[in-house]
């Protein structure tokens, strides 16, 4: 995948010293997280949340107990995390659907039904502790982020399959199962957590997405306009405050560089949730579209920059490329090969520590080391060549 380091380095020293440090913090954390009472309390609350799910789900459930065989396969999924990982997690469905034209499928996690829009096997939205009753009813019970199999039937023409394409990958690509990295080159994270699943094809990796179209004349976008894009933001309400944003003066600073020596025809488009202005966006609707009108705003970019995020995802689907800033985000298991992706020389990946930088930086130096001059000039780079063709 293109990959580019910034700022640039004679050698890693400092990358590598940085990442001892983050390994011995982890280990500080793993050694002190034992604690008996944190662990019975966490597990009462967790009964508290099932007793709940399960009485809001009542008549579901009764239904999913009830079933009958009938040479149908049942499949629980429990999706998790933001849109961009339901939206990534939606190819395992999609596989283990092919490979069960008549399954039965139930989705453990109500917020997921714009994603899983049109998948006519989907019987059932749940909350997602209901699963902890219910899961030996299926088949086979996937949580999707991470992909783990959480229950498996023996004896089951489906999930037997399942089974021995499992036993088949990790013989033939170890490293994909003791999280080392991939250095397969037919390989890239779709690819990866498909062959985590199990399912039958790994190497058709294209995401899809359905959505409606929607008119953008109310927010200034025509068929004629020229338009990038970019979003600042993490999460639901889109914060900078994550350890993976970028800081707003970098994309202030950015912003104002674009807007001088790109072509002026070509507008600069706010997009996401996050509540933050920028006065060199030329149309702002970050929070003012819905899901359908954000596909049809990212379909038409001709650029999308960005942290990793939902975008990225949604914008990879659409077959719209992106420049992605890769800070604690582990590039290598979640970036797309089609992309223009950043990275700083200095540290990151380490996303499995949490959502602030584990070197106690309030700015993580991995995306504050990402200079908006070199955003820049990958950006001008390639909407100059994307005007050639």
């Amino acid at each position: 995948m293109p990959l580019y380091k910034t700022p640039e380095v004679n050698d890693n020293k400092v990358y590598v010293e940085n990442q001892k440090k983050v390994q011995e913090i982890k280990a500080l954390r793993e050694k002190s997280s034992g604690n008996k009472n944190k662990s019975i309390y966490k597990q009462l609350k967790k009964i508290k949340w099932t007793i709940k799910d399960v009485f809001r789900n009542f008549h579901k459930v009764i239904r999913i107990f009830l079933q009958k065989k009938d040479n149908i396969t049942y499949i629980a999924c429990i999706f998790q995390g933001g849109l961009g990982d339901m939206l990534r997690s939606k190819i395992i469905l999609e596989e283990l659907i092919k490979m069960s034209p008549n399954a039965v499928v139930d989705i453990y996690n109500k917020k997921s039904t714009f994603i899983l829009n049109g998948i006519d096997n989907i019987r059932f939205f749940l909350n997602i502790d209901a699963i902890n009753v219910t899961k030996k009813r299926y088949d086979i019970v996937y949580n999707m982020i991470p992909v783990d199999i959480l229950f498996i039937k023996h004896g089951n023409r489906f999930t037997d399959t399942i089974k021995n394409n499992l036993k088949d990958y990790r013989e033939q690509y170890p490293s994909c199962f003791d999280g080392s990295k991939i250095k397969d080159l037919r390989l890239n994270p779709l690819n990866i957590i498909k062959m985590l699943a199990g399912v039958n094809d790994i190497y058709n990796d294209k995401i899809s997405l359905k959505y409606k179209e929607q008119p953008l004349e109310k927010f200034g976008i025509t068929k004629e306009t020229k338009y990038i894009t970019f979003n600042c933001g993490a999460g639901g309400n889109g914060t900078l405050g994550n350890a993976k944003c970028w800081s707003a003066n970098h994309w202030e600073k950015l912003l104002s560089i674009l807007k001088l020596k790109i072509d002026k025809n070509i507008k600069i488009v706010n997009v996401g949730v996050s509540s933050h202005y920028f006065k060199d966006a030329d149309i702002n609707i970050a929070a003012k579209t819905s899901l359908d009108e954000l596909c049809n705003v990212l379909k038409s970019s001709l650029l999308h920059i960005d942290i990793e995020g939902a975008c990225v995802h949604i914008a990879n689907a659409l077959g719209t490329k992106s420049v992605v800033l890769f800070g604690i985000s582990d590039y290598d298991t979640i970036g797309y090969k089609e992309n223009i992706n950043i990275v700083s020389s200095l540290c990151g990946g380490c996303w499995e520590q949490g959502t602030k930088c584990p070197l106690g930086y309030d700015k993580p130096l991995c995306m504050e080391s990402i200079t908006p001059e070199f955003v820049a000039e990958k950006v001008i780079e390639y909407l100059k060549n994307y005007e050639k063709v």
